[in-house]
């Protein structure tokens, strides 16, 4: 994949720099329309609460709708030498497909002088493609200069101004304004002007401000203006829905139903398919007999053989290219395997529509405007004999049956449909399982001793464990299993991984072997082993904050079942029985326990039931994993004195050899002297 996303990248390199060329930025004065703010520079209250060295002073941005201009302004001040390093560069992104850059100035202000910076020639224009890791290519450019001699104490200054809209959105305008940051702004301001006659929604998320409107001209002027905002530091482990900094939406968007129909437009029905498509979808359609078996063979050929690529620049980060030049090359981005999988199925009269999904922020986002930019995915919905199937083509090696096919837990989507007037609650589908076998043998009181782990795995963790293994080499997989173990067994090493696919049942199941050498630990004479749930342990942690004002993100859906089976050696061990059922709102977990003779047979089932704890649950919920870490483990003691399960250690053999040779050769010397 890297050598085709070179191939890639070399050839639409020279479309990015003639469209780059042809976009160079250039230089002017701010716009008439600008409002100039006041700054106060002299200001230090905040900067205790500065990080990376520097505080922000002043942040603007204004727009304005009939010039389809974005001006932004900034000042930052730098604190520190550590700032100094980090904050020397200045850096603007922008789109030369739609969006013509002007700078307006970059200066130093130091000690009341402000010097200018500014020099087209020392600025470099460079191709940036931050998402070019996931297969993203979006042609986006950066326009940085190095900036000179900068000092502790400097204030650097810069401003510029976007023009033009990504024309996707049919002039349709909408934006989020941050109103809190992880550092202090001294100064906010947020401007839009906009045409009396152009009806801008808004909207506040953690956030109470409120603008101040008022009418110039023909236009109606929006403000928003906050000084002195302190930083806010977000809490570790966070539900990925969960944003705790401020924000205001703005959207022309009505209603989802405007979403939806803006949407449908992207996605026409009853394109023309070329001879290449159509005959891929007669394949199909002859060879499986039911619409369940010919979804599961359309869906994985878009997912495994139209391999993961998007060049989404300009409109195209939303508008899909057609499904025939899709199949033609075979790559596409999310949207546009979600189009071809819903042009395949149609043809074979099944009924598919896609999916828009914010794969972050889930259902946070029915508590947002209709917003078009409100989604980073697209997926598919089929319907077959009333029943609802949610398919994501970009997750290859998905098997199975139909009935099996598990779906992230994305929460909420725009289905794009003629009658779709809201967001959609996607109920959870599939599995996220594992069923794990730790089986262990002592032969000896002393030494070595071996583990055998079999893991089942179902749904999304089968289809995660078969992308591994298709993405990487047995060695580096037994490298990363030998080295969990390790974390518990030192003396441990691999000695072998092997895997089953079962394509019909979409179950792929591991084994693996390992020795470990200095199985026991002695401490004064005894010896010990410890076990626990060594796999269920990993989801979990406990976060470094347990004093909560924000949600705690919890693995969810998640059901693991943990079996240590003990085989000791002798008899005479004094095994216990040991049940745990604990059940809370956040997980069902529970521990079974079976003796026979010198083996154990310990069960762990842990089964979580939300993807969140809110922060007046927390209590309870820290105690629960408080007592899952006093009850998970076993540990086995014997002493090699006096114990009944004590037989000579290695170095009182060894003693007693060496007496006998002794005492052999002294009675040969003895008689040879005699």
């Amino acid at each position: 994949m890297r050598r085709i996303s070179t191939i890639i990248l070399f050839v639409l390199l020279p479309l990015a720099s003639l469209i780059g060329q042809r976009n160079k930025p250039s230089t002017g004065s701010i716009p008439g329309w600008i409002t100039v703010n006041e700054i106060d520079y002299n200001v230090t209250s905040l900067n205790k609460e500065a990080e990376g060295g520097y505080v922000d002073m002043n942040y603007e941005k204004q727009i304005n709708l009939n010039e389809q201009a974005v001006y932004l302004n900034r000042s930052l001040k730098i604190l520190s030498e550590a700032g100094v390093q980090d904050n020397s560069t200045v850096n603007i992104y922008y789109d030369p497909t739609f969006q013509q850059l002007t700078i307006h100035s970059i200066a130093i202000l130091r000690n009341g002088d402000s010097i200018s910076k500014l020099n087209l020639q020392k600025i470099e224009i460079v191709h940036v493609e931050p998402e070019l890791e996931e297969y993203i290519y979006n042609g986006q450019l950066l326009a940085t200069l190095i900036l000179d001699d900068v000092r502790k104490n400097d204030i650097i200054q810069y401003s510029y101004t976007l023009k033009g809209f990504n024309p996707v959105f049919q002039n349709k305008f909408q934006t989020f304004f941050d109103m809190q940051f992880s550092i202090p702004v001294y100064n906010l301001y947020y401007k839009i002007i906009a045409p009396q006659n152009r009806l801008l929604n808004i909207k506040n998320n953690q956030d109470t401000i409120k603008p101040s409107v008022h009418n110039y001209e023909k236009n109606k002027v929006y403000e928003w203006h906050r000084t002195n905002s302190k930083a806010l530091h977000a809490q570790d482990q966070l539900p990925a829905w969960y944003n705790p900094y401020g924000f205001v939406m703005i959207s022309e968007f009505s209603s989802w139903y405007d979403v939806n129909k803006w949407a449908l437009a992207l996605f026409p029905k009853g394109i023309s398919l070329n001879s290449s498509l159509q005959n891929k979808i007669k394949e199909i359609d002859r060879k499986y007999s039911t619409k369940e078996t010919k979804t599961s063979a359309a869906l994985r050929f878009v997912q495994d053989e139209i391999r993961y690529m998007g060049i989404e620049m300009g409109a195209n980060s939303h508008k899909p290219a057609n499904p025939n030049q899709v199949f033609n090359q075979r790559f596409g981005d999310c949207k546009e395997k979600s189009y071809l999988l819903c042009v395949m199925l149609e043809a074979m009269g099944i009924e598919a529509f896609p999916v828009l999904i914010n794969t972050t922020n889930k259902k946070a986002i029915i508590n947002w405007l209709p917003s078009a930019t409100a989604f980073d995915h697209c997926t598919v919905s089929v319907t077959i004999n009333n029943k609802i199937y949610w398919l994501d083509p970009t997750i290859s090696f998905q098997r199975g049956p139909l009935s099996t096919i598990s779906f992230p837990d994305y929460q909420y989507g725009l289905v794009l449909t003629d009658t779709t007037k809201s967001l959609t609650k996607i109920q959870l589908q599939g599995k996220n399982e594992a069923f794990v076998q730790e089986i262990f043998t002592v032969p000896s009181h002393y030494g070595a001793g071996y583990l055998k782990v079999i893991t089942t795995n179902y749904g999304a963790k089968a289809d995660y464990e078969r992308s591994n293994f298709n993405s990487n080499s047995n060695y580096t997989i037994q490298k990363d299993y030998q080295d969990f173990y390790k974390n518990y067994f030192p003396g441990l090493k691999s000695d072998s991984l092997s895997y089953s696919d079962n394509d019909s049942t979409g179950i792929f199941s591991t084994t693996e072997y390992y020795s470990i050498d200095s199985f026991w630990t002695i401490s004064n004479g005894v010896r010990s082993v410890s076990f626990s749930c060594f796999v269920i342990s990993d989801f979990l942690g406990k976060p470094k904050e347990t004093k909560r004002v924000m949600p705690v993100g919890l693995h969810f859906p998640l059901h693991y079942r943990e079996e240590l089976e003990i085989n000791l050696p002798g008899d005479g061990w004094n095994l216990k029985e040991t049940n745990v059922n604990m059940q809370s709102d956040a997980f069902l977990f529970n521990i079974t326990s079976e003796v026979n003779g010198n083996s154990i047979i310990i069960n762990y089932d842990y089964e979580s039931m939300k993807d969140n704890i809110m922060p007046d649950e927390s209590s309870a919920y820290f105690a629960s994993l408080q007592k899952i870490t006093d009850t998970q483990n076993y540990e086995l003691t014997w002493e090699e004195n006096g114990d009944i399960n004590s037989t000579p250690s290695i170095s009182n053999i060894v003693i007693t050899v060496l007496v006998v040779f002794i005492f052999i050769g002294l009675i040969v010397v003895w008689s040879q002297k005699r």
